[in-house]
């Protein structure tokens, strides 16, 4: 692994740690019941932002990955 994909796998978990806990929260309120209604509309669709930001996070990391190995 070299110094800058390990950079990169830092970054990236310190980045993913903030929209994780939020899916995870969101998910156990849901599974418990302890949302109903437009608030457990308003989880669903901040669990699905979440999962899309750290889904771009990913993209972009792999993108970074990508570039590093064709300037070697």
């Amino acid at each position: 692994m070299t110094d800058e994909t390990g950079e990169i796998l830092a970054r990236l978990a310190h980045d993913v740690k903030s929209p994780l806990t939020a899916i995870v929260g969101f998910a156990e309120l849901l599974e418990e019941g302890v949302l109903q209604g437009a608030e457990a509309s308003d989880a669903a669709h901040t669990i699905r932002s979440n999962a899309r930001r750290i889904e771009a996070m990913l993209e972009a990391a792999r993108a970074r990955e990508r570039h590093a190995r064709d300037d070697t």
